[in-house]
């Protein structure tokens, strides 16, 4: 339900919303409240809601202020409010990344052009704070970025992060919380005119692992354009990781040094103005070897190196996953087309050992998925 206005110029709104999932196994009722105002000069706009959810006999509440505020072209404040209970529960029908959360967000952005030596520039500085129901710190940051458009059309994006110190309650599965040590991040990307026949994009950056060790990425993008009909992309990322944390099970954890590929080609031909071809290919790989394990002090506090026994095998691991679509489209009419697909899709088991090129072959032969698909839609009537 929804109930709209806008007397003496400014917008005001207020709705509601239910969602019920009644099934054997679980049952789940959300109420949803929300309330907009944007005035009538379209300098303030606000969002609110709040939300009540009842899920097999647990409770829980929590809800959200968003303030904008844009006092001159070109700048505007962004302040946010969060509070969610630890029993506030709306993933059956909807997405809440976590509750049990209280955090304040304020954001910065300011837009200048009239420049001589480049056509603008585009600022943002931002905080973050966030806290759980018992006042621990679980996210905090300060965060500033900037992006020149320079008079030749190139891009320049610089970015800094600094994330102090803070308590990590969720990756546990419930097994405790550990400290995390502060860190920062950085780095930048760059690209040509982007309207060009040939463009090009490349970044680097860095940022610190959670308990020690770092991270370091790259990304290059090339486009071709030769003509209107046809475009070829090709996108890579590569990553570095020495100390990645991640959970094992209950209260163990592990760092790992990592490789990560993850390459992505997208060509696109239009034979037609009515018919066009595409196909896109995308592959991740990841390899990791185990550095150290760690292990949940009971009552929380720091990570606790343990020793890896002389019988204990290895947690090395690698992910080759592979997806690969072509597709034909015709459109007959207006909402009326022939849809051609073929798609292939593989995740091949861990083997660490195995080179990238062999887990990339390997991706390729040992399919998962393997489907043809031929769709007709064709509009009846005027």
């Amino acid at each position: 339900m929804v109930y709209e206005g806008n007397s003496a110029g400014a917008r005001r709104g207020f709705g509601w919303l239910g969602t019920v999932v009644d099934h054997p196994q679980s049952q789940a009722m959300v109420h949803s409240l929300d309330g907009h105002y944007l005035s009538r000069q379209g300098n303030w706009n606000t969002d609110a809601q709040f939300m009540f959810s009842d899920v097999d006999d647990t409770t829980g509440a929590g809800g959200f202020v968003d303030v904008q505020y844009n006092p001159a072209q070109g700048r505007e404040h962004s302040f946010s409010f969060d509070y969610y209970d630890e029993d506030l529960e709306i993933n059956d029908l909807g997405f809440l990344q976590r509750n049990d959360l209280v955090g304040v967000r304020y954001n910065y952005e300011r837009n200048e052009s009239g420049f001589t030596h480049i056509k603008s520039r585009e600022t943002s500085l931002g905080l973050n704070q966030q806290y759980n129901t018992d006042g621990k710190t679980v996210r905090s940051a300060l965060f500033s970025s900037q992006e020149r458009l320079f008079n030749n059309n190139n891009f320049l994006v610089t970015e800094f992060k600094y994330l102090p110190s803070r308590w990590d309650d969720v990756n546990s599965g419930g097994n405790g919380a550990f400290k995390i040590d502060s860190r920062v991040s950085t780095g930048f990307f760059y690209g040509t005119d982007r309207s060009k026949k040939l463009s090009t994009e490349y970044g680097l950056f860095y940022e610190d692992e959670d308990i020690g060790g770092r991270t370091l990425k790259y990304r290059l993008n090339v486009t071709w354009r030769p003509t209107d009909r046809f475009s070829l992309s090709s996108f890579v990322t590569y990553e570095d990781k020495k100390g990645w944390l991640i959970h094992d099970e209950e209260r163990d954890f592990t760092t790992f040094n990592t490789s990560i590929w993850r390459p992505r080609i997208e060509a696109s031909f239009f034979l037609s103005a009515r018919q066009q071809f595409k196909i896109k290919a995308q592959w991740a790989g990841i390899k990791a070897f185990e550095d150290q394990r760690w292990t949940v002090p009971i009552g929380d506090g720091d990570l606790i190196e343990e020793i890896r026994g002389a019988d204990d095998l290895l947690r090395d691991f690698s992910i080759s996953r592979l997806t690969f679509q072509a597709r034909y489209r015709w459109e007959i009419a207006p909402l009326s087309d022939l849809f051609v697909v073929y798609t292939r899709g593989s995740n091949v088991d861990s083997r660490p050992q195995d080179s990238f090129s062999e887990l990339v072959r390997s991706s390729w032969s040992e399919r998962l998925v393997d489907v043809f698909v031929v769709k007709l839609r064709y509009r009846i009537g005027n």
